[in-house]
């Protein structure tokens, strides 16, 4: 029998399928210790480091102990061989590709690497489409949550602005319009959404819509943050 394929979705809400089969970790400590495992994507993760992604800053008296029964019962769901036991942590056995939020990381980064725009455009497409939330939904790990949520979602972001970028020109205006309009409401206070929608609204030929959404960002950074909106905004 060849080795356990397993795929775990931690772009939204958390997922586990093994086989292709889909397997459902009821414990909060077994989806953090899993999680833990699959952001390392192969390396060994130290005790230490696996106690914090579990426990954070409460972790048992026993913490060796612990973590082997959480171990012993993930091999059982998932496959004696997908976790492997070193001297000074666990690893678990995955391809990076397989860990959705490391597939959707190693997109992006192709896609800085190219100076072709139509490659990066494909590239940043293929890497949107793999993200489904807010990431580590439904882990149960504060401690994951606080490292990788705040990275993975200024990466997301950065991203869709790449994209809605290179869109520029190549789609219509009024749906760049209706995108923007959308990420301005889950992200008020990021002025370069921002800016990007004044200016598709000012390109679409709705200059006095323009204008009225740049008065409400000024209104809106002025009671929140005490600021003015950025000189490229203000151009």
């Amino acid at each position: 029998m060849g080795a356990t394929t397993i795929d775990i979705r931690l772009l939204g809400p958390f997922q586990v399928r093994v086989g292709g089969s889909p397997v459902v970790l009821t414990s909060s400590r077994q989806r953090a210790l899993l999680a833990t495992l699959a952001l390392a994507a192969g390396r060994l993760v130290s005790i230490d480091a696996l106690a914090r992604g579990v426990w954070g800053e409460t972790p048992p008296a026993h913490i060796r102990g612990s973590l082997q029964t959480y171990v012993m019962r993930l091999r059982r769901l998932c496959g004696e061989d997908v976790v492997v036991t070193e001297p000074e942590g666990y690893r678990l056995v995955v391809d990076p590709s397989r860990v959705d939020a490391l597939r959707f990381l190693r997109a992006l980064d192709q896609a800085a690497a190219t100076s072709d725009p139509a490659q990066r455009r494909a590239l940043l497409t293929a890497a949107l489409a793999t993200w489904g939330g807010t990431p580590l939904e439904g882990v149960g790990s504060p401690a994951l949550a606080a490292e990788w949520e705040p990275l993975l979602t200024e990466r997301h972001l950065f991203a869709v602005e790449q994209r809605i970028d290179l869109d520029t020109g190549l789609v219509p205006d009024a749906r760049l319009v209706a995108e923007l309009t959308d990420l301005v409401a889950q992200h008020p206070l990021r002025e370069s959404l921002w800016e990007r929608l004044v200016r598709a609204l000012a390109r679409s030929g709705r200059r006095a819509e323009a204008l009225a959404r740049y008065a409400g960002l000024r209104a809106l950074l002025a009671d929140e943050l005490g600021v003015e909106p950025g000189e490229d905004l203000r151009r």
